[in-house]
């Protein structure tokens, strides 16, 4: 697709982060409802509006367990955003953070945009005092990519892969009283 005569690519560059409000939390949810759903690590989930309300709400109380970083024009339009979490280990006191997504609109993605939103989060969990930061990358979308993306600028390394059980046999499904995925 080209663009017009009197269309303008939208200039990336002039987009901020920063922390959601309450009032972002609609636009937030509407966001989620549509784009997780599309992502390989969340097949067989059901987003819940319900949840997803209730995670954001409690986020804006308890800053040193959640976080939402939004990436808006100078409108204050939000075009993309990062999320995380973060929480205690089990065999020590050390924290450890993860992020749950990131998301930014076709139009306004860029490196510098994603960087954005990457050291939005990775500084998150450093002000948190976490031991370990991690990042995934479980959409699918240009993973080779984003791995080095996150090698170059953002300091991780890739430790270990991902697995999730499916069970290909219906019998195995109904001892666990799961879904059967095909």
């Amino acid at each position: 697709m080209s663009l017009s005569q009197t269309e303008t690519r939208p200039n990336r560059q002039v987009l901020k982060v920063r922390r959601y409000t309450e009032a972002d939390i609609p636009i937030i949810r509407g966001k989620v409802m549509v784009e997780v759903p599309k992502l390989p690590h969340y097949v067989g989930i059901k987003v819940d509006a319900r949840r997803v309300d209730q995670l954001m709400y409690d986020g804006l109380k308890h800053e040193d367990k959640f976080m939402a970083r939004v990436l808006v024009t100078p409108e204050d339009r939000i075009v993309g955003g990062i999320c995380g979490y973060c929480v205690t280990q089990l065999l020590s006191f050390d924290k450890m953070t993860g992020d749950i997504f990131l998301y930014i609109d076709p139009e306004w993605r860029s490196l510098p945009n994603v960087l954005k939103l990457m050291m939005a989060y990775r500084d998150w969990g450093i002000a948190q005092g976490a031991t370990i930061i991690s990042a995934t990358q479980t959409g699918g979308y240009k993973q080779d990519a984003l791995g080095k993306l996150l090698e170059r600028y953002g300091d991780y390394v890739p430790i270990g892969t991902i697995y999730y059980f499916k069970p290909k046999h219906h019998d195995a499904a109904a001892i666990m009283g799961g879904i059967v995925c095909h």
